[in-house]
């Protein structure tokens, strides 16, 4: 797993085991999961 902290802009890296019940939210953390799902073209950003 990694996390970009915004005030730092450091990025964090973890291991996490992933079972059957947290893998039906890996979606989520696709980095493009969000802009599919509000419409958005891929470069885009929505605000």
């Amino acid at each position: 797993m990694k996390i970009r902290l915004p005030v730092s802009n450091e990025t964090m890296t973890k291991t996490m085991l992933m079972t059957a019940k947290h893998r039906s939210i890996t979606a989520l953390f696709n980095e493009n999961f969000w802009n599919v799902f509000l419409g958005c073209p891929s470069g885009e950003v929505r605000k």
